[in-house]
């Protein structure tokens, strides 16, 4: 599991920071070293525990040389990833079909980095393998990606696909793509793009309890987490160990009440998020 690290941006001036008189809050922490207007700091994980989930009770106090009460202002930055996509220009060239499959070439206007191809197919069902090659002159091919799956499930239960082509940063050209099939996949679209991510900073938060249990009857598998403290969570990843392939849907919740009674706890859930577990994707969920 992971979390978002949030920065706390302090403004102080010259004021000493002290809480001898602000006996109205849960908790206080003295803030020292103070040597300039504006200050960095982590919050500790154990501070979450006293604030509510909006995080709007947290105060900064100073004094100042007339003994004066001053609340300081400051900002709550949550690091993140930061994505950024540049939609690439581009024109398909050629469709043809081998005995190894169907082939569709994409010629760039002008030569770049990409590093995804959106496919859009008209077949609502398939299982494909394709492979990717990249050229400067359509006569000499290089390998990009080999045997890369791609997966569309529709029935009365789930509608699933997974149709993007994700490679490492490439500069051709031309790109062309072999769907290995024998009947034509129905290629309707696509498109190509570049995708940069700043990674924030994340921390990983020791799990000290798992519990699985399986429900007979609604055939779920429940999977209960446990943490070592209050802590604030942005995103979960879920590692499998199956040696076949699933495709499972999945929700996300978290304990949010629980009252005693008679017959023992009565616990509440709120949903995070919901997605699929998959073992062909990377699993990860953020919310």
């Amino acid at each position: 599991m992971k979390n978002n690290w949030i920065a706390l941006v302090l403004f102080l001036g010259f004021f000493q920071i002290s809480y001898g008189q602000m006996d109205q809050y849960r908790a206080k922490r003295k803030l020292s070293g103070i040597t300039a207007e504006w200050h960095r700091l982590i919050l500790p994980d154990l501070i979450f525990q006293y604030l509510n989930d909006g995080l709007s009770d947290l105060r900064i106090y100073g004094i100042t040389e007339n003994k004066d009460t001053v609340e300081a202002s400051y900002l709550l930055e949550r690091k993140e990833d930061e994505l950024t996509t540049e939609s690439i220009d581009f024109k398909m060239i050629n469709q043809s079909k081998t005995s190894d499959g169907f082939y569709y070439t994409f010629e760039l206007n002008d030569e770049t980095e990409v590093n995804e191809i959106k496919m859009n197919f008209s077949e609502s069902n398939f299982d494909l393998r394709l492979n990717l090659e990249g050229s400067q002159d359509q006569k000499s091919w290089f390998t990009i990606e080999e045997d890369y799956r791609v997966l569309a499930i529709e029935n009365e239960m789930t509608n699933y696909r997974f149709t993007d082509l994700v490679f490492p940063v490439s500069k051709f050209m031309y790109y062309r793509i072999l769907v290995k099939s024998k009947t034509d996949p129905g290629m309707m679209s696509a498109s190509v793009s570049m995708n940069k991510t700043l990674s924030g900073n994340y921390r990983n938060f020791e799990v000290t309890s798992t519990q699985i249990s399986d429900d007979k009857k609604t055939k779920e598998t429940l999977i209960d987490i446990d943490l070592k403290d209050l802590v604030p969570i942005s995103k979960i990843r879920i590692w499998t160990s199956s040696p076949f392939d699933f495709y499972r849907p999945v929700t996300l919740k978290y304990l949010s009440d629980s009252v005693k009674s008679e017959k023992g706890w009565i616990y509440t859930y709120e949903t995070l998020t919901s997605g699929i577990l998959s073992s062909i994707e990377n699993n990860i969920y953020s919310f």
